[in-house]
């Protein structure tokens, strides 16, 4: 008796893991990330640090993908992106004071989100975990600003980077502005 309990409940249980989908056989309805509408784009290129340029195509794509991924739940990363930017004064390292919080003025007013711009000059490509060069830090300080107006619209406010904090006696995980801001 106690066999047949035991081959009873290991057939069970084989059965009920073979109907229990995987990740990779769970169908995800995915919008289009085009679908999606970006008020006040920027006008012009943006220059991070002096050194990496946005154009207004590449900023809207980017937040595009990260409305995307915010309005399935998708976040991305260890640091859950796109997340809250909490536009907070900056204290300078040795306490002299603080850098103000900075200003968007084509921003609705609501939740500030930040989403990695990366950097890899080989091919045109958008924030996704698991890619030593496709990650946020060193390789990707920048950060395009954005409004979530809901799954099909969204705002464009602005571009910072980490990039030159420290030089400027900022913590390294403090923002600067690009060039222009907005």
């Amino acid at each position: 008796m106690q066999l047949f309990s035991f081959i009873l409940i290991v057939a069970l249980g084989s059965s009920t893991s073979w109907a229990t989908p995987t990740p990779s056989s769970v169908q995800v309805d995915k919008r289009v990330p085009a679908d999606v509408t970006v008020n006040t784009p920027p006008q012009n290129t943006i220059t991070c640090a002096g050194a990496k340029t946005w154009d207004s195509a590449y900023m809207q794509e980017a937040i595009r993908h990260a409305t995307d991924f915010k309005a399935q739940g998708l976040l991305q990363g260890k640091d859950d992106y796109p997340h809250v930017f909490h536009n907070r004064p900056q204290q300078y390292l040795d306490g002299s004071g603080t850098q103000p919080p900075f200003v968007f003025p084509n921003c609705p007013s609501g939740e500030l989100l930040e989403f990695p711009l990366v950097r890899d000059q080989s091919r045109f490509v958008y924030y996704t975990p698991g890619q030593s060069k496709n990650k946020p830090g060193t390789n990707n300080p920048d950060r395009v600003i954005f409004t979530y107006q809901g799954p099909t619209e969204a705002t464009y406010c602005g571009v910072l980077t980490h990039d030159g904090a420290e030089a400027k006696k900022l913590w390294k995980s403090d923002f600067l502005a690009c060039d222009p801001l907005y």
